[in-house]
């Protein structure tokens, strides 16, 4: 149990695993880390799974990455596109995997893929917006955690617990 003023936080090993780095110097190696690790987009995470204790309350339903407009965004796993198009400003793409389960890229500028495409891993799905980009995965009951998408290929295999300074 923490002591009161001191944070225990949950890290996964973004920083030491090799090809996924926090923030990779150029776009070249964004990118050759973005392919390595199966991460729909050459960018760092910047805000992580945090599901709302109800379904309608405030919450991060995905991960969001610290994406700039136009960079592209590739699929992270093989599937069926069964949404491919805008709802209000921003375009959208879900595939559905197979297996009960859904990938959604959300925030996006353009979209590359139509409904009932198949996709394998790394195609090009469309280009992020001005709106930081949001990789969401669900089931039929939820959301879930997409960390576990990308995480074996990124070497997340591991958790780190680090004390937050007061």
């Amino acid at each position: 149990m923490a002591r009161r003023g001191t944070l225990l936080l949950m890290v996964w090993a973004l920083a030491v695993s090799p090809g996924c780095s926090a923030l990779p110097a150029t776009a070249t190696a964004r990118a050759t880390a973005a392919a390595t690790c199966d991460l729909p987009v050459a960018a760092p995470v910047s805000e992580g799974f945090r599901p709302p204790p109800e379904p309608w309350l405030p919450g991060n339903r995905g991960l969001t990455f610290a994406t700039e407009p136009g960079q592209p965004v590739r699929a992270v796993r093989p599937g069926t596109v069964t949404f491919a198009g805008r709802i209000a400003q921003q375009w959208y793409v879900t595939v559905d995997l197979g297996d009960g389960r859904d990938v959604t890229y959300s925030y996006l500028s353009s979209v590359t893929v139509v409904v009932g495409a198949r996709v394998t891993t790394g195609d090009l799905l469309g280009s992020t917006g001005a709106v930081p980009f949001q990789l969401g995965y669900r089931d039929g009951t939820g959301y879930l955690d997409p960390t576990v998408l990308v995480a074996s290929a990124c070497g997340w295999d591991h958790a780190v617990l680090v004390p937050v300074p007061e």
